[in-house]
């Protein structure tokens, strides 16, 4: 049976997306108030609202991708703490994002 929890992630605006990291211990959400956030970290990159998040293995270290109805998408290491790499240009907004490494970015 599974079990329903609330779990506050203090955006300002509605969730569009939720994903847990490889082995379920971090949680990454995005949001219309154009932020990303994981636990008590929050991740700016975007001027429109973020539709999609996902993980990347953690052979490839903690790397998080975002996109967003601005029509980019970013790619986040945590060693960094700031977007390594954003997509700009795209004729139409993100809704789907896919991780191909070594970073390769496919939207859809």
């Amino acid at each position: 049976m599974f079990v329903a929890r609330s779990i506050a992630a203090d955006h300002k605006d509605l969730i569009h997306d939720v994903s847990y990291d490889f082995h379920g211990r971090r949680m990454a959400t995005c949001s219309s108030d154009q932020s990303v956030k994981v636990s008590s970290l929050v991740l700016v990159a975007h001027d429109g609202s973020v539709w999609r998040v996902t993980w990347a293995h953690p052979e490839f270290g903690q790397v998080l991708a975002s996109c967003s109805f601005d029509r980019t998408a970013a790619v986040w290491e945590e060693i960094v703490g700031e977007s390594n790499d954003k997509q700009r240009g795209l004729s139409h907004w993100v809704s789907t994002l896919a991780l191909h490494f070594p970073f390769n970015i496919t939207v859809y």
